[in-house]
């Protein structure tokens, strides 16, 4: 029911609409100190735009509640009881109230917002500082570790990420410390290497120009100086593989390859070279095809290597035995010698360049300690694995496991089952 026919159908002196679009709305207020008992009558009334303003605060409200701005608005009991559904009421504080403590807020709010901005930076100051005094600390030490200071070392304390990267920092400083050791024990041990069968080359080649080497002798320093300069070419090739190796520089051709045909096509030039050197050769194909994806030139390099390292740390009468077999889904080649074999600590290092070289010079034939290492690199690029452990020819074991490319068949289960 519109507010003009309520008006008509229940007058009431405290109420007169003047339509949406009038000038002002009449409104009755609730004293804060009226008697609940009165019944809902109002004690104070006004009819005064200025002293009624919806411009003062124009919260809208229905029913009997607290405006945000803590004055209450309410309408007479027999209002509330009878007659059609009532409009909206608005909570029109008096100006002149309004007037006299809208400032004292507006500071009160001011004051309040300059506290929090204080408080935020501060908090803000400290955290930032926190963090950036080890992070400063941080960079300065990774510009020492870039002019190549090794002895770095960063406080790995503050908050937990920050401690993660000094952690990280000073586990770098170490690793960098670590290999720059063993790079110059390796350019020590290749110097040494390289002068070796340089200066057989040299001291013959001054022989031969000098005259001191007699006619009958000079095919047997010819057969020596060609060995040598063998020798020297070996190990600057080996040199040339591990670079590109550890480089990524060597493309990889990869293929399905069977095992058994691989071995089967290299052992002629493996027997031919034991049967030289008085060692017995074995090899031992796979029961079941074995298939793996690689490339077969490189793989070939690595079965190569494992065999020259294994005749040159076994006699003569022992045995170098060559295979292949499956073992839960992969496809393990094996190495075997009869020779003296390795330390218990010698197995985990194995691999790594010019270690076993360094133990072992002088006591027994050597390499030229990256013989193994290149191993390593090339079954690594492939996926693989490689191990050292004894063997039961009483020599050592190196073996290279390959993820094979079609399953394996046991030979006691019968196709189809």
């Amino acid at each position: 029911m519109s507010p003009s026919r309520w008006r008509r159908s229940r007058p009431h002196p405290s109420w007169v609409w003047r339509g949406p679009n009038g000038p002002w709305t009449a409104c009755r207020f609730r004293s804060p100190s009226s008697d609940p008992a009165s019944g809902g009558t109002v004690v104070t009334e006004t009819r005064s735009p200025d002293a009624c303003s919806p411009r003062r605060c124009g919260r809208r409200w229905s029913r009997v509640r607290t405006c945000p701005c803590g004055f209450r608005t309410t309408m007479a009991r027999s209002s509330l009881r009878a007659g059609p559904p009532r409009p909206e009421l608005s909570c029109w504080r008096n100006a002149a109230a309004m007037r006299s403590r809208r400032p004292g807020r507006r500071v009160t709010d001011a004051a309040g917002v300059r506290l929090v901005a204080l408080v935020s930076v501060l908090v803000g100051w400290a955290v930032s500082r926190r963090m950036t005094t080890p992070l400063r600390r941080m960079a300065a030490a990774a510009g020492d570790l870039a002019s190549g200071a090794r002895d770095v070392a960063v406080p790995e304390s503050g908050p937990a990420e920050v401690a993660a990267v000094g952690a990280a920092l000073n586990e770098l400083a170490r690793s960098l410390a670590h290999s720059e050791a063993r790079q110059r024990e390796f350019l020590l041990s290749v110097s040494h290497d390289l002068r070796t069968p340089l200066t057989a080359v040299t001291g013959y080649a001054e022989s031969l120009a000098d005259g001191v080497i007699p006619p009958e002798g000079v095919a047997e320093v010819g057969r020596i100086v060609g060995a040598e300069a063998a020798r020297l070419d070996r190990l600057v090739q080996d040199l040339l593989d591990l670079a590109r190796l550890d480089a990524h520089e060597v493309t990889l051709t990869m293929a399905a390859v069977d095992l058994a045909g691989l071995l089967a096509s290299a052992e002629p030039v493996w027997r031919r070279r034991c049967d030289a050197v008085g060692v017995a050769f074995g090899l031992e194909l796979p029961a079941v095809p074995l298939v793996v994806t690689a490339d077969p030139d490189r793989l070939r390099q690595a079965l190569d290597g494992l065999v020259d390292n294994a005749l040159r740390a076994t006699p003569a009468g022992r045995p170098v035995i060559v295979g292949a077999h499956g073992e839960s889904g992969y496809a393990v080649l094996e190495v075997r010698d009869g020779g003296p074999g390795l330390a218990p600590e010698d197995f985990p290092v194995a691999f790594e360049r010019s270690v076993l070289h360094e133990r072992y010079r002088g006591v027994r034939e050597v390499g030229t300690g990256l013989g193994l290492a290149i191993v390593a690199r090339i079954v690594a690029r492939h996926g693989g694995t490689v191990a050292a452990r004894p063997a039961r020819e009483g020599g050592a074991c190196f073996a290279i496991t390959l993820p094979v490319a079609t399953p394996i068949v046991p030979t006691n289960t019968p196709v189809g089952q």
